[in-house]
């Protein structure tokens, strides 16, 4: 760890600028309110999500790993802002996947952004998606609009600077028609009135694929195939905040749906020279955090919540180039073994 950006503010300050949804879940729980309150029921949904919204029997299975805990639920339960198109799981063996993927420095990746004292992590998470599944899929490179976001999804979900969910958005980006890119509607790191019909739409999006939760091969598999992913992480220690390089393990690291409280975009995967398997994780918190904006988590059991809830925007079919996609996988990915045939 290192002193950083934010050595000098008080945890109420950091709280409610970079990650109000903890800061959100401190107030609730201070107040002591009696039934269940807002942002639990916001909780209770997306851990419908993190089980695949795939009803009771799949929940038990949860529950007998030790993963799910609180619901058998169905899909036709979820609010439609937030339901999938899908569910995206394991096909390959792990000696059929790379043995690292790095999409730094691709057609899908705009570089490092900065949320500002803006709540909108979300916003960003969904964008980075967005911005390596268009690439991936279409071999066209672009940034795409996080203040189109910021306001104008609040009917589906998003709550501007206060905090939000990125499933919500790919969703409301297939509704409205598209998203404009980030030069033309740029960031403001503040809530404004929606302005997407002043813009040319160019990004479309169909929606999105929920990835199995706790599937790592299934999340390994996501990555290397369609492109950066948006996942969730508990961001709460002060270890992830300090964050200054090497492979992040913190043994108080959650990975349980209800202590999720920050979204960041999945860039890959790898394995250090030591043998510490990890995710390449990109943050919206500028080149101040971690090791230039990224950090490197621990694969496995303590990976902070990475394989809980992940998504995929989806780009409809016929805008997808095979030829393009095949060229960008095979850029991001690094054998170190011989490839083994998929079945």
């Amino acid at each position: 760890m290192r002193l950083n950006h934010w050595a000098d503010w008080h945890d109420h300050e950091f709280l409610e600028a970079m990650i109000p949804a903890r800061m959100t879940k401190k107030s609730q729980q201070q107040k002591q309110q009696e039934g269940e309150t807002d942002q639990q029921q916001q909780t209770t949904m997306m851990m419908i999500m993190m089980m695949g919204a795939e009803g009771a029997a799949e929940g038990d299975a949860a529950r007998e790993s030790g993963e799910g805990e609180d619901d058998d639920v169905l899909m036709s339960d979820l609010p439609a802002s937030y339901r999938p198109l899908g569910r995206l799981g394991a096909t390959l063996t792990r000696n059929q996947l790379p043995d690292a993927v790095d999409w730094r420095g691709s057609g899908a990746d705009p570089g490092i952004k900065d949320q500002g004292m803006c709540g909108s992590c979300y916003a960003f998470a969904a964008t980075g998606a967005m911005d390596g599944r268009w690439f991936v899929a279409t071999g066209q490179r672009r940034s795409f609009s996080e203040q189109q976001i910021v306001d104008c999804a609040w009917d589906y979900g998003p709550n501007g600077c206060f905090g939000g969910y990125y499933q919500p958005v790919f969703n409301y980006i297939s509704e409205a028609g598209g998203i404009a890119l980030e030069q033309d509607y740029s960031y403001r790191s503040e809530v404004g009135f929606c302005r997407s019909a002043n813009h040319s739409l160019v990004g479309r999006f169909s929606g999105y694929w929920a990835v199995e939760s706790r599937n790592e091969l299934a999340l390994m598999e996501a990555v290397w195939k369609y492109g950066p992913v948006a996942v969730s992480v508990d961001a709460a220690p002060d270890s992830f905040r300090f964050y200054s390089g090497g492979v992040y393990d913190e043994p108080t690291c959650s990975n349980k749906m209800r202590d999720l409280d920050h979204t960041v975009t999945l860039y890959g995967y790898g394995t250090t020279p030591d043998g510490k398997d990890y995710w390449l994780v990109r943050n919206s918190w500028a080149k101040f955090f971690g090791d230039d904006g990224y950090i490197r988590i621990l694969r496995g059991h303590r990976d902070c919540g990475i394989a809980t809830d992940p998504a995929v925007p989806v780009v409809p079919e016929h805008l997808v180039n095979q030829e393009a996609q095949e060229a960008a996988r095979k850029a991001a990915a690094t054998w170190k073994r011989q490839q083994q045939p998929a079945e």
